[in-house]
């Protein structure tokens, strides 16, 4: 995502990005303002009450935005399903059913167009899989997605609190495995 050949200085148009909801929010404008705030660490929380909008470190407030890491994982979910649905990365990531049971991933080469993250990449034989990546109880149910997941983290972010078994932990716990399992554009393989 940083430096000069990185996804998002190499497409601007994916911000500004907003994560939480009205009254609750932070919204990235620049690649700096989007480094300003990942990593994020800190237990997962409410976002403060406000609507943060952060183009450089200077626009953090000194006590913070909170949200702790479930922010952070939130917007690189958020990111990274946007570069998808603007065809920057594999399309179709916010359509993901989310499996109910462990799942793999491997990376990628560049296919013939040269282009990690594009349609016509294959499986790199040479790399690790990855997993068995879980969701935690209760996210992945019925046909929720992606994108549905995107959206609960994003109302427990602004205070709506999610339905039991879910806590902000969970949620978080769930989004950091979709961020890690399809990092560097891998996709679900086998676990064997």
């Amino acid at each position: 995502m940083n430096g000069t050949t990185g996804y998002l200085t190499l497409h601007p148009e994916v911000l500004p990005a907003t994560v939480g909801g009205t009254g609750n929010s932070v919204t990235a404008t620049t690649n700096a303002g989007v480094q300003a705030l990942l990593p994020a660490g800190g237990t997962p929380s409410v976002i403060l009450p406000s609507d943060f909008v952060i183009a450089s470190a200077s626009d953090l407030p000194p006590g913070g935005v909170g949200g702790g890491v479930l922010l952070g994982q939130t917007l690189a979910l958020t990111l990274n399903l946007r570069f998808s649905t603007l065809g920057i990365l594999d399309p179709g990531l916010a359509s993901f059913q989310l499996p109910s049971i462990p799942f793999c991933t491997q990376g990628l080469l560049p296919g013939p167009d040269g282009v990690l993250g594009t349609a016509d990449d294959t499986l790199n034989g040479a790399d690790p899989l990855q997993g068995p990546f879980t969701f935690p109880t209760g996210i992945a149910i019925g046909n929720n997605t992606a994108g549905d997941l995107l959206l609960l983290a994003n109302q427990a972010l602004r205070g709506a609190m999610p339905p039991t078994p879910l806590t902000l932990s969970s949620i978080n716990d769930a989004v950091t495995t979709m961020n890690e399992a399809f990092d560097e554009c891998r996709r679900i393989v086998p676990c064997n």
